[in-house]
């Protein structure tokens, strides 16, 4: 049938419409679909809004006049789904959006086997699913929609034509999901698929700018996870040349230019930020960014019809390309524009909508520019309500939820002080958890956590201390900190008080779990990877749901849960920043507070930047006695500025006449974790920790508690040692052999396995570690202090597997363990952009269940660490039993004795910690 035949069946097709049901009888399912189709195709003409809802009509008369038998029956209903999705792509029509996805599932279930046509529908699927959550937030819909992406894909013969459509269609899925989640792996396998579909696509198809602006938007994605630029720049050409395609296309002109204008604003703030002003020509290309980003931005909305659901986003993205143009030229910029666009933008938006937590966050950003240029408390006000409004959105980005809420934190603390902040901090540590989401891999979690979260619970105890509220600060800063380890804990958690109110929730709480510590697969394909990374996500989500179940049962720990128990001694945390550093002394009978007026936040940056420096001159040039200056003095600005003014707080003026020591649990904060508080004081005196207190570290309170974990029972009485004395590519180390020399003098050959030479490999390290109470590694270890994920305990094999490192380690289980020494190398020192998530060796073996651990704050001498072993070890085994309960007693003992053999040389014994109770 030809256009004018089709217009005169449709006209009779209305015709008998309006006649009753009885008159379509006589019309054929196969004429009722092409006349739905042909509608859909008139509307994309015309945009005649008559024709789309007509075409709908059709198709649904189409398919109720196809019989249930009919194998037509699958296509018809595809058909459909089309005509509701062109609905509600150019309309917004929710409804049609819910049907699409509707018939999408009813077209698979009546498909028969082998259905060339179900790689189609499962596509189909995807894209409608994909939508529906970018309409309602519901992160099953996008697990969903990668799923049968997924499916489409794997099923779809290499010669079919359509490869290409379904190919890019699975890069968009994965592409909003590593948007959503921060996966990079996903990221990565968007850009490969948007780059297949785009090689599968010849040169003048129709389609080929679609393809370009869907590899262009993946490219930016990964850019986020990775930061290298080339990912924006191929973003920025494949954006171009996607809209030269666009033709007179207006509506993807319109997305296409918007995408465009939010790449080159990106590379803009990604040059602003690594250049320099000196720079005229990297200048010059900024600014060509920034005005391009701006022209985009204005084309996009030009394009787009007055009527069309895109055009608040339209609205939006330009909002915020003027603001970031404002702040870039100064004075003068018009301040209206990106308010009234703002406001637009948040206006034309249902409350429930998912953008409308970032449109009102932009707008808020506007209107506090206006206010810092004007000084209008009527834009402020305003702007902290629309964050407020931002960061409540329930179906809203987390991730933008939590940067609204801390947007609006910051601003309320610069303007109005820090007391008139701790609501605004407070709901915005509220939102942390989100950031380590339980179904993203390790490396994506600390990296959002390193952009999003660093120093938010400090300022948040710090606006509660300025409140005269310690009792909250102490629960902000620990819901604040160590965000990675509570998050990878909750699962792991106790779920007797559960299982006794809900078994069977707590029973499939406990299989997701299962599933999430499941390790990635060995040897693992592209395939592999990807469907275990489904699997973890999709486990997630179900746990996640379940969880929030739960919430009785489950809840965060309160203060009075984590305070030390009676005569257990004294916790300090030590709160750094920018508004003020305070002591928090945390024991049974409370929180009491010591503010350290001496102290900032600057002041601790230049001291440990000092201090790191020396460790870093000390790795080139391998002068001992250099370093043991600069750590003396870092030592002796510890003590006057910190350690003293807590020691005198507590009445530990003197060194205990007796053995009586009491014990403090230091806990600091920020780049406060560098140094070695344990140590402080000038030694040669009375003037020092190790002369007052017994010292143990802990991340955090929670640490105090038992180690509840489900993690199998280890071998009564065992003790595994890890002893290289000669590694690859690495220095030899002598004291290796001294130290398991000592073991096996102390244990029974039945209670020790020794793992050396090519039998301590990472993959023996590792299935060793659960069957074990013990632990002592004699071996190499490393840190990256920028990247701490890849540091870690060096087995034979690490030139080719790696080291054993933090995600190793907490993607385990290993019962209820008892103690670890790490006799080597940086075991306990972290990220200098993680400072408060403890992310080291250490750490990751107590809240993997290791009750008490010893680790190491720098490189440790070979003699020093075969010294102290000796020492700590004769203290606790006897018989050929280890009692860990003094541990932290034996650490000290140890090193205040070799402390008082060589008080100049803190190189030798001030590097070891306890972490535990």
């Amino acid at each position: 049938m030809d256009g004018n035949e089709l217009a005169e069946a449709t006209t009779a097709w209305l015709r008998a419409r309006e006649a009753g049901r009885d008159a379509l009888a006589g019309f054929h399912p196969r004429t009722l679909n092409r006349i739905s189709l042909w509608l859909r195709e008139e509307f994309g003409r015309t945009g005649n809004h008559d024709h789309i809802r007509l075409a709908v009509a059709a198709g649904r008369d189409a398919v109720a006049a196809t019989g249930a038998d009919d194998p037509n029956l699958a296509p018809r209903l595809s058909n459909l789904g089309f005509v509701l999705w062109t609905r509600f792509d150019y309309l917004g029509d929710q409804a049609a959006l819910e049907e699409a996805v509707s018939v999408g599932r009813r077209a698979l279930d009546v498909a028969y086997p082998g259905d060339p046509s179900i790689p189609m529908y499962l596509s189909h699927l995807g894209n409608r699913l994909r939508a529906r959550f970018e309409q309602t937030g519901d992160p099953s819909d996008l697990q969903e929609a990668v799923t049968v992406g997924r499916r489409a894909v794997d099923t779809v013969e290499a010669t079919d034509p359509r490869r290409p459509i379904y190919t890019s269609n699975l890069g968009l899925a994965l592409r909003m999901r590593a948007e959503r989640f921060g996966a990079a792996d996903d990221a990565d396998d968007a850009v490969k698929t948007g780059q297949l579909a785009v090689w599968l696509t010849p040169d003048g198809d129709p389609d080929l700018g679609r393809r370009l602006n869907n590899l262009a938007l993946a490219l930016r994605v990964r850019f986020g996870t990775n930061g290298d630029r080339a990912d924006l720049d191929g973003a920025v050409r494949h954006g171009l040349r996607a809209i030269e395609m666009a033709g007179a296309d207006q509506l993807l002109l319109a997305r296409w230019s918007s995408n465009l204008a939010v790449t080159r604003k990106m590379r803009f703030e990604y040059g602003a930020a690594a250049g320099t002003t000196l720079d005229t020509e990297a200048t010059s290309l900024r600014d060509a960014d920034l005005d391009g980003a701006v022209r985009a931005a204005r084309a996009a909305l030009e394009a787009c019809p007055p009527d069309s659901a895109d055009r608040p986003g339209y609205q939006s993205n330009l909002c915020e390309i003027l603001v970031t143009h404002a702040e870039h030229r100064g004075g003068e910029a018009d301040l209206d524009a990106p308010v009234r666009l703002g406001l637009s933008a948040v206006t034309a938006t249902r409350p429930d909508h998912p953008d409308r937590a970032p449109f009102l966050a932009c707008l808020a950003d506007a209107l506090y520019l206006r206010h810092r240029r004007t000084g209008n408390p009527v834009d402020f006000d305003d702007a902290v309500r629309r964050w407020e409004e931002a960061a409540a959105v329930p179906a809203g980005d987390p991730v933008g939820r939590l940067a609204a809420a801390r947007a609006h934190a910051r601003a309320v603390a610069e303007t109005r002080g820090p007391v008139e902040a701790l609501a605004a901090h407070r709901a915005a540590v509220a939102l942390l958890p989100v950031l380590a989401w339980r179904g993203a891999g390790h490396h994506d979690q600390l990296r959002l956590l390193r952009r999003h979260a660093t120093g938010l619970g400090r300022d948040a105890a710090a606006c509660a201390l300025a409140a005269g509220a310690p009792d909250e600060a102490t629960e902000l800063l620990e819901r604040g900190r160590t965000v990675y380890w509570s998050r990878l804990l909750e699962g792991r958690r106790d779920l007797d008080e559960l299982a006794t109110n809900n078994p069977l929730l707590a029973r499939r709480i406990a299989d997701c779990q299962q599933v999430l510590d499941r390790p990635p697969p060995e040897n693992a394909t592209p395939a592999t990877t990807a469907a275990h990374r489904d699997t973890r996500m999709a486990a997630a989500q179900l746990m996640e749901d379940l969880t929030a179940e739960a919430t009785t049962s489950l809840r965060p720990p309160s203060l009075t849960s984590l305070l030390p128990p009676g005569g257990g001694g004294t916790a300090v945390i030590v709160n750094v920043s920018r508004w003020r550093c305070d002591a928090l002394l945390v024991s049974a009978s409370g929180v009491s507070t010591v503010a350290l007026r001496t102290l900032t936040e600057q002041a601790v940056s230049e001291q440990t930047n000092d201090y790191l420096g020396a460790l870093q001159q000390f790795e080139a040039s391998r002068d001992r006695t250099a370093l043991d200056i600069a750590i003396s003095d870092a030592l002796a600005w510890l003590w006057d500025h910190v350690a003293e003014p807590v020691l005198a707080a507590l009445g530990h003026g003197t060194t205990p006449a007796d053995d009586n020591w009491d014990r403090l649990w230091w806990s600091p904060t920020g780049p406060l974790t560098f140094l070695p508080i344990h140590a402080a004081g000038r030694h040669g005196t009375s003037d020092t920790v190790l002369d007052r207190v017994v010292s143990s570290y802990i991340p955090a309170l929670r640490a105090l508690q038992p180690v509840r974990v489900d993690g199998g029972t280890p071998a009564p009485g065992r003790m595994l040692v890890v002893s290289l004395p000669e590694t690859p590519g690495r220095g030899k180390l002598d004291g290796a052999t001294t130290e398991t020399a000592l073991l096996r003098s102390l244990f029974a050959d039945s209670a020790l396995t020794v793992l050396g030479d090519t039998s301590a490999s990472r993959t023996a390290i590792l299935e060793a570690l659960p069957g074990h109470t013990w632990f002592h590694a004699a071996c190499h270890g490393t840190q990256d202090i920028v990247n701490p994920t890849r540091g870690g305990l060096l087995p034979t094999d690490w030139l080719t597997t790696g080291p054993v490192t933090v995600p190793d380690l907490a993607d385990r289980r290993f019962g209820a363990a008892e103690f670890a020494f790490l006799s080597a190398c940086e075991t306990a020192v972290g990220g200098v952009h993680l400072l408060d998530e403890a992310v080291n060796i250490a750490a990751a073996m107590h809240f993997g269940g290791w009750r008490h651990v010893i680790g190491t704050m720098w490189a440790t001498g070979d003699k020093a660490a075969a010294e102290v072993s000796r020492r700590v070890y004769r203290q606790l085994v006897h018989d050929g039993t280890l009692t860990s309960d003094n541990a932290a007693i034996a650490l000290h003992t140890a090193i205040r004795g070799m402390r008082d053999e060589a008080p100049g040389l803190p190189t030798s014994w001030a590097p070891f910690i306890h972490i535990g109770p």
